[in-house]
Formats: C-alpha cells, sequence, structure tokens
C-alpha cells in the first residue's frame, strides 16, 4: 500500500524527525511511503503554504491511505490532506501514543462519543482496561479510567478535559 504522512509542520520544531520516524515504521511494515516533508525540503525558500499544499495534494492523491500523525488537528494544512483523503476514498490510519514506536488503527473502529468518554458504568457488557482516544486536537492516548478519570498510560496526569475527546475504541486484553 502506498502510504502518505500528514502532520504539523508549521510551527513544529521537530518535523521532519517525526514524519522521518514515521516513513522508517511505516517501510518497515512492507509499505510504500510519500514523505512529503522530505520530497519538499529542497523547493526555494520563498515557497508558500499554499504552494506546499498544491503539491502535498498532488502527492496524496498517488496514495491508497494517509497516515494522521499526532497534533494533525492543530494544521490547517493536515485537515485538508485528511479532507481530501477522505474525499477521495483513502484508508485513514492514525499515529497512537503507545510507547516509543507508533501504530497504525484503521478509523472504521473508532466510536463517536458526541460530547465525551463515556464512564465505564456507562459502557454495555465487561469493562475493558484499555481504550485508545483522541482528542479534538488531533492528539491520540492510550488510556484507562481511573477514580482520577482517564489517565494516559504513559502519564499520571488525567486528560485535561474529558470533553475534549472526540472519538474512542476498545483495545484488546491483553494490550
Amino acid at each position: 500500500m502506498k502510504i502518505f504522512i500528514s502532520g504539523p509542520v508549521t510551527g513544529a520544531t521537530d518535523y521532519m524527525e517525526r514524519f522521518s520516524n514515521a516513513q522508517k515504521y511505516l517501510e518497515s511494515l512492507g509499505h510504500s511511503v510519500i514523505n512529503p516533508v522530505l520530497v519538499t525540503s529542497n523547493l526555494p525558500e520563498d515557497t508558500t503554504q499554499k504552494e506546499y499544499l498544491s503539491l502535498d495534494l498532488t502527492m496524496l492523491c498517488m496514495c491508497d491511505a494517509i497516515y494522521m500523525l499526532n497534533g494533525y488537528g492543530k494544521s490547517k494544512g493536515s485537515l485538508a490532506e485528511l479532507h481530501t483523503a477522505k474525499s477521495i476514498g483513502c484508508k485513514i490510519f492514525y499515529e497512537t501514543r503507545t510507547g516509543e514506536v507508533p501504530s497504525v488503527v484503521p478509523f472504521s473502529k473508532w466510536i463517536s462519543c458526541k460530547n465525551k468518554l463515556p464512564k465505564p458504568n456507562e459502557l454495555v457488557g465487561p469493562v475493558p482496561k484499555y481504550y485508545l482516544v483522541q482528542t479534538v486536537f488531533g492528539d491520540m492516548y492510550v488510556a484507562r479510567y481511573t477514580s482520577n478519570g482517564w489517565i494516559p498510560i504513559n502519564s499520571s496526569y488525567a486528560l485535561a478535559s474529558e470533553d475534549a475527546v472526540v472519538v474512542w475504541m476498545e483495545l484488546p486484553d491483553p494490550f
């Protein structure tokens, strides 16, 4: 599968490394990858955001899927790429915060939670130990529910606002 990488660039200092790590990860899974920051890295300094986006969308149209890096929701360009990917029928994958290596999660497995992530007593059936949650900012976390709220597994702090979570999915046991 040919996969286009999308994520925040403007204002980010580590974007080259993040895109490169995603490229290496996806290639290790056997995919062909288009890394737009690598492809456009030698353009003239006066290249505008509109021109970058035009090139990015052309490259995206060559792909079967898009891989959204964490923080994409804060980037107008990434949101435009995501919208385009949906409109042309690309598969959509999201980077997750499950440790050092990002995971690929198909969009079709997500459950909308309208305003907030449900409490375990609001779920039907056995309550899973872990959930994958995505915030309105495009950040993803593997989280567990505690008496202090939803806690990302790589943090001791609760998510800033449960209302910021827009979609979630249960993770299989053992995670």
